[in-house]
């Protein structure tokens, strides 16, 4: 403004100055003065055109046709207060007007990170509509390993986040960990919906470094009694880690809580889980569904030799979904590598709710694709690990492999499944029990189904499944591999018994 500047209307977005502290760790840093708004420059001087809120300490109204304003780290920051002061509302606006830098903003000395979230509780949860435009935040970094809901928007409630973008995010939490949005939550008995949509992590790492739960690229963890829907969202390029639920766009939904996730992808990048529930997806979810979603990271599950006591198994890893309750996943592919323990698919890993007896809910595929390799323990499938499933019109491309028994192209083991016009093209092997379809099979029905991939084992190899029930139908099933082993072999079904 001191060289002067043309007449005409600009938008200001904020002041930079220089840190002068007594700790050497901030001295120096370029803090952000937000002054996010419109000006007029006329003849007769500079006006300023936008409505200020002198609670939020923002330039805007909060609403629809006039949203809080948002051009700098130092704005974020004020949406924070202003939730803590109870200043919003769920009906709150807030719109970004530029790509956001976060370098630098620290004004804690000592602290390793450079933020903390927006939403500090359940109590004081961000909620309102968020509008990146497709503007980017770069470079938070948010490192605390006891932190619950450590990301951009921590606790969440009834909101809408569209068209942002976070980069080079660096952020470290114990549970509810993720870029977006930490914990979906709800007020008093009410599923309060959550939306997120055309928002994008790319080229951050998300983790937790000891046994906690729930971490994601978008949303690290889902409440009971919740509802979100993630829409034509992306990660590209991330790692993200942790004990149990992790997964490459949502962490874990827990019971009673519906999940829905649409048109959304893990282009590449890392996802594992130390000990259960890893999906280059989602890790875990209750009530699930899934459409047209792509997975291309790897998926690794059960990474620890050792697990806690308080945990039955180093179970659920998948290319899609880690683990669920009841689901659906349609029109969905993988592309990724998937290994773990037990309970590895290249769609979905299990949906184990008791280890003894063994009991399952039910999952559906439709229309879904695996191409990336499938390694396992037992419980090994080209589309499913262990589950009641029903599938239709799908086919598995990957190799699957167990180390131990049970392996499928299609499923490794299920106590009751329907199949239908699917096929297998991957080899399969296992030390026993493999089928095209698959390695076990104790009730349900196959139709119209072909196996084209070479089966192998030791023993109870069949070229549609190693053995099943006597409560199993067939009908129009073809196997044209070939299938080697050293006992109980056929070119359908290796073994028939409940025995």
């Amino acid at each position: 403004m001191e060289k002067g500047l043309k007449e005409g209307k600009y938008q200001l977005l904020y002041m930079e100055y220089t840190v002068k502290s007594d700790c050497p760790e901030i001295d120096g840093l370029k803090r952000q003065f937000g002054l996010c708004c419109q000006i007029n420059i006329t003849p007769d001087g500079i006006r300023i055109e936008s409505t200020y809120n002198s609670n939020m300490k923002l330039y805007g109204a909060g609403t629809p046709d006039d949203p809080y304003l948002i051009g700098s780290n130092d704005d974020l920051n004020k949406i924070r207060t202003g939730i803590s002061n109870r200043y919003v509302s769920s009906s709150t606006c807030y719109s970004q007007q530029n790509n956001i830098d976060m370098t630098g903003y620290n004004d804690k000395c000592g602290w390793e990170g450079n933020w903390y979230q927006i939403g500090q509780s359940a109590t004081y949860p961000f909620t309102g509509y968020y509008y990146g435009n497709g503007y980017s935040i770069k470079n938070m970094t948010l490192k605390d390993p006891n932190k619950i809901a450590a990301s951009l928007f921590g606790y969440v409630n009834k909101a809408v986040i569209m068209d942002l973008t976070i980069q080079n995010a660096d952020i470290t939490g114990y549970c509810a960990v993720s870029a977006i949005a930490g914990a979906i939550v709800t007020s008093g008995s009410g599923q309060d919906p959550t939306f997120i949509k055309g928002c994008t992590v790319k080229s951050s790492t998300i983790q937790s470094q000891g046994d906690g739960m729930g971490i994601g690229g978008i949303v690290g963890s889902v409440d009971p009694n919740t509802k979100l829907w993630i829409d034509s969202c992306k990660v590209d390029d991330n790692t993200v880690q942790g004990a149990i639920a992790v997964g490459g766009i949502l962490g874990g939904a827990n019971v009673l809580s519906t999940t829905q996730i649409t048109n959304s992808s893990n282009e590449k990048g890392k996802v594992e889980a130390y000990y259960m529930n890893a999906g280059g997806i989602v890790g875990y979810a209750d009530s699930l569904y899934v459409y047209l979603c792509t997975n291309k990271s790897q998926v690794k599950g059960g990474t620890h030799s050792h697990k806690p006591d308080r945990l039955s198994g180093f179970m659920g890893t998948g290319g899609i979904v880690g683990g669920s309750g009841i689901s659906s996943i349609i029109t969905c592919r993988n592309e990724g590598s998937v290994n773990g323990q037990r309970g590895v698919g290249g769609i979905i890993g299990s949906t184990l709710v008791i280890l003894n007896p063994a009991t399952y809910n039910n999952t559906f595929i439709g229309y879904c694709s695996n191409k990336g390799r499938v390694n396992g323990k037992e419980n090994v499938g080209g589309l499913c690990g262990e589950a009641q499933l029903g599938t239709y019109k799908s086919y598995n491309e990957g190799k699957v492999t167990a180390d131990g028994y049970y392996a499928g192209g299609i499923i490794g083991a299920t106590p009751l499944s329907s199949i239908t016009n699917t096929i297998n093209f991957g080899t399969v092997s296992a030390s026993r029990f493999s089928g095209g379809m698959s390695g076990q099979i104790q009730s349900g029905s196959l139709a119209l189904n072909v196996n084209m991939g070479k089966i192998s084992g030791s023993t109870y190899i069949g070229g549609m499944a190693g053995i099943a029930g006597g409560c199993l139908s067939m009908n129009y099933c073809a196997n044209l591999a070939d299938v080697e082993g050293n006992g109980y072999i056929a070119g359908l079904i290796g073994e028939v018994g409940d025995s």
